[in-house]
């Protein structure tokens, strides 16, 4: 396995294809499902990504009807950078609901043909560069059917708005537009806006509720929404450290008091509001799951 250091490296990598490709992937004969295995990776993931989110993805892969045909459900993640957590989830569900579907079949006795990934995956963030980071990771570890790189301000919530409800968007690597259904999963990884934090919580989950008159989401019942990011232990605590800046760290309480009982009713439940230390210098994140109920 090989990670290059530098985008410049991968173009020229791209350009030269000094690498082998794997070809771990195989087809079995007359269309049956396609074999995947997660390879092996020389990064982790973060804590939230494996023991937090995973869970759940694979929980709701597990309920879906494995030969039902459907324009799959999306993933975000806010502030995707290299893409690594994308790459990670993508790779871990893909491999569990192929396994799933020979499970499915040797148990059924039959084979179960043209069945579609019922999830995609889609990094957004705001680097005009993310896409060609992004891309080479997921090609080389064959995922780049389920993922997409997104070119998105998220500073403005009209086009957060469109991305996470309309029909299509365009893939940035491709130029292409990609068809979605409903959100699936929302997810930031030490990325903190906390105008779209807010925008996310006070979501609607009817098109009926939604305020056209001013900038208001629509959010589905279930979606689930996940972060990971520096917070102060306690609601009395400092932050000691010069990075980030204590501006860029979240209170204790913010996360579960955003998302937590409003003057309108509930409308969202709270799956996991722990604290845990980085494993660098020592500082405290937040591991935060929400999930959408009204």
């Amino acid at each position: 396995q090989v990670i290059l250091e530098s985008e410049h490296l991968w173009n020229e990598e791209g350009i030269l294809n000094y690498i082998k490709r794997n070809t771990y992937a195989s087809y079995e004969s007359k269309g049956d499902a396609l074999s995947f295995r997660a390879l092996p990776r020389l990064w982790k993931p973060d804590p939230l990504v494996s023991s937090g989110i995973l869970p759940l993805l694979k929980d709701w892969i597990s309920k879906t009807e494995y030969n039902h045909q459907r324009i799959p459900c999306t993933v975000f993640d806010l502030g995707s950078g290299a893409g690594r957590d994308v790459c990670y989830l993508a790779e871990e569900t893909k491999a569990f609901y192929h396994n799933s579907i020979q499970q499915q079949q040797t148990k059924e006795q039959n084979k179960l043909h043209s069945n579609q990934f019922p999830l995609h995956f889609v990094g957004i963030d705001n680097h005009k560069g993310s896409a060609r980071r992004c891309e080479p990771l997921w090609r080389n570890r064959r995922i780049d059917d389920i993922t997409t790189s997104h070119l998105l301000n998220l500073n403005k919530l009209d086009l957060v708005n469109d991305c996470f409800t309309n029909t299509t968007f365009v893939d940035q690597a491709t130029k292409s537009e990609k068809s979605q259904t409903a959100v699936l999963c929302i997810y930031a990884i030490r990325f903190l806006n906390r105008k779209l934090l807010s925008y996310i919580a006070s979501s609607a989950s009817s098109i009926k509720n939604v305020d056209h008159k001013s900038p208001s989401l629509y959010l589905p019942i279930g979606t689930i929404m996940a972060m990971s990011h520096f917070c102060k232990p306690t609601q009395t605590a400092e932050w000691n450290f010069d990075h980030p800046k204590v501006s860029n760290v979240l209170d204790r309480d913010e996360l579960s008091t955003l998302f937590g009982n409003k003057s309108d009713g509930e409308k969202w439940s709270i799956l996991k509001d722990d604290i845990c230390q980085d494993g660098d210098h020592g500082r405290t994140l937040i591991q935060f799951i929400a999930r959408k109920i009204a």
